[in-house]
């Protein structure tokens, strides 16, 4: 009975899917499969065994599954074998499955001769057994006339298990001056070493790595892939989407078992990010990059036409402005455009300009620049495209003097640490301490992954800033009216400020609760803004939360915007179905529009009028 202690060791250790006895492999998608009570009853070898008469019976093993558990204790065996010629069944019972074994038992030939030695062996003449395992005496049988002389055999002949071939046992009685032998032959097998090969593509890559499994042995039972589900072909093909270490195990049938690990690096799936600036003149175009990737630039393809290693390329033409397409080591491409402008002083005449640009579907990265200065408001969540950065390359952006996080959610900062590596920030402020903020309780690690990593590299300058206080950007000021609420998480630590600048008052508001009240005392805006020496009376309005929570007219009768700015989510805001503000601005007066995915609005002022309109391409708005 050994054998069927070893089966359920290995099975207790390997997760697997069984529907109708057969192992179920699931490719590498990490898609659930929902069954209730899945179960089965597996007998191992075969169902027709044949004993002779003396011969113990072995139980080749079997098991019980339910819901990936081993359950073969709760199977009921009933067993009415005996040592007598005839033909016999064994039944194992679990729940509505029965499976039977057949056995039977033949006479030995051993005639009943009386003063005659009869003598038969108990088994097969001719036995196999496998390299490096036991060989298992089942002896022979030996009878004078009607009296069992068994004992008195003598068995000669070895068997070396280490070394594959045939072996002569011959078994020899003596009785009563008389003397008989008879042969077994024992053929010892070789079995194949129980290996795995792993192979695939080292060159750097923009797609999936597939991963070449071939295992060898004779007793091969499974490979157990990384994501615990086992196949049992001994080729397979594994595919992997992301860098990182991947373990594989093969097994065999005696639970013996080779580990292989694979450490993939050659995948990138991230563009490259970059920008560029050109100087024309004399008939001569000199075109200047400055790009960056995780994994290095490999070419650029200048204006479309002219390829080159070199950051810095001419063209015998004078132009205005020109494309570069930036290519990584595994061929991901960063389409730029370039200007003439140095990008110091992107917008003239005390005039302003802000970008409400769209990332994912319910993201927020607003870019708002003067002559003076440029200040960024979020950048959404980490995308692997980069669609914030190359937008801020298309429009020319080079310097962030100010970086403000609304508050630290994952959807609204973590683009933030890609943009302080792409551009030079002077300073950043959060309504909460973001290098505290998991300590304390106020965020998750994956609302400050990338960014806090990318502050720390580049020692940006980090500000936390509360209702009262006044800043100073450019020719930008800027008072803080929130959070009411600053030791709270997510949502509720949004920043809550008015944007002063030439004569004209903007007001951004982040993910703002408007529907909790303690987070909506209009006492406690008009308490601050009387602090400060402001009015609460503004001309524009970031509509918070995208659109999801209504505002309260008490708080439009107070602040009095004539246009406003929907974000978006999922695709629009879907303003209409979410607040009913569209109906409550259009009573109200107010000009608004909403984002919807890739079409960005861009607003401007010359201090006097405010225009707002959609754009699809902001390369018209390069500085």
């Amino acid at each position: 009975m050994k054998t069927i202690y070893k089966i359920i060791l290995f099975l207790l250790v390997i997760s697997i899917v069984i529907v109708g006895g057969i192992i179920v492999f699931r490719n590498n998608d990490d898609k659930e499969i929902e069954k209730q009570d899945v179960y089965n009853l597996v007998l191992f070898g075969s169902n027709n065994i044949t004993l002779k008469q003396g011969q113990e019976y072995d139980e080749p093993g079997f098991y019980a599954i339910l819901n990936s558990e081993i359950v073969t204790n709760d199977v009921t065996i009933i067993n009415n074998v005996k040592d007598e010629p005839g033909t016999y069944t064994i039944a194992y019972i679990y729940k509505d499955l029965k499976k039977e074994r057949t056995i039977t038992v033949e006479e030995n030939e051993i005639a009943s001769v009386e003063n005659a030695i009869n003598l038969s062996l108990i088994g097969e003449s001719t036995v196999t057994v496998k390299q490096g395992s036991e060989y298992k005496e089942l002896n022979a049988k030996a009878t004078y006339g009607k009296t069992d002389i068994s004992n008195l055999i003598s068995i000669s002949g070895t068997v070396d298990v280490k070394t594959p071939g045939k072996y002569t046992l011959t078994y020899t009685v003596e009785y009563n001056g008389e003397s008989k032998s008879i042969e077994r032959v024992v053929e010892v097998i070789s079995i194949e070493t129980l290996t795995l090969d792993i192979t695939y593509n080292k060159n750097f890559t923009n797609q999936n790595v597939l991963l070449g499994l071939t295992a060898t042995g004779t007793d091969f039972l499974y490979i157990k892939l990384p994501n615990n589900i086992v196949t049992t072909n001994k080729q397979e093909i594994y595919e992997v989407k992301e860098n990182g270490k991947y373990t594989f195990t093969v097994y065999d049938k005696n639970n013996q078992s080779v580990t292989k690990e694979v450490n993939i690096t050659n995948i990138d799936k991230a563009k490259p990010t970059g920008s560029c600036n050109l100087t024309a003149g004399s008939g001569k175009t000199t075109i200047t990059v400055s790009a960056s990737d995780n994994l290095g630039i490999d070419h650029f393809v200048y204006n479309s036409k002219y390829t080159s290693t070199s950051k810095t390329y001419t063209i015998n033409e004078t132009l205005t402005s020109a494309t570069v397409d930036i290519y990584d080591k595994a061929g991901n491409t960063t389409k730029i455009t370039c200007g003439s402008g140095s990008g110091s002083a992107p917008v003239k005449n005390s005039n302003i300009e802000m970008h409400f640009i769209v990332s994912t579907s319910d993201d927020d990265a607003i870019l708002i620049r003067t002559d003076s200065a440029t200040i960024m408001i979020d950048g959404g969540r980490y995308d692997k495209n980069h669609k914030v950065i190359s937008y801020l390359n298309k429009i020319g952006v080079k310097k962030i003097d100010l970086l403000i996080g609304s508050h630290i959610q994952y959807n609204h900062v973590q683009e933030q640490g890609p943009i302080i590596d792409t551009f030079s920030v002077s300073k950043a402020i959060y309504s909460i301490d973001i290098k505290n903020c998991k300590k304390n309780s106020l965020c998750d690690s994956n609302d400050i992954k990338y960014v806090l990593d990318s502050i720390n590299k580049k020692n940006v300058p980090v500000e936390v800033k509360y209702p009262g206080d006044v800043m100073q950007v450019g020719d930008m000021k800027l008072y803080f009216l929130g959070p009411l609420l600053p030791n709270k998480k997510h949502n509720k630590n949004s920043f809550i400020f008015i944007l002063e600048q030439n004569g004209k008052k903007y007001m951004f508001t982040g993910d703002w609760e408007t529907d909790d009240k303690k987070l909506s005392d209009n006492s406690k805006f008009q308490e601050y803004a009387n602090k400060m020496g402001i009015s609460l009376d503004v001309d524009f309005f970031k509509w918070p939360h995208h659109g999801i929570n209504k505002v309260t007219d008490a708080f439009f009768s107070l602040t009095k915007p004539e246009y406003a700015l929907v974000p978006n989510f999922h695709g629009c805001s879907n303003l209409k179905k979410r607040s009913g503000g569209d109906s409550q601005m259009k009573k109200l007066g107010i000009t608004y529009y909403e984002l919807c995915d890739g079409v960005n609005v861009v607003l401007e002022s010359d201090g006097k009028t405010i225009s707002m309109k959609k754009v699809s391409d902001p390369s018209s708005y390069y500085r």
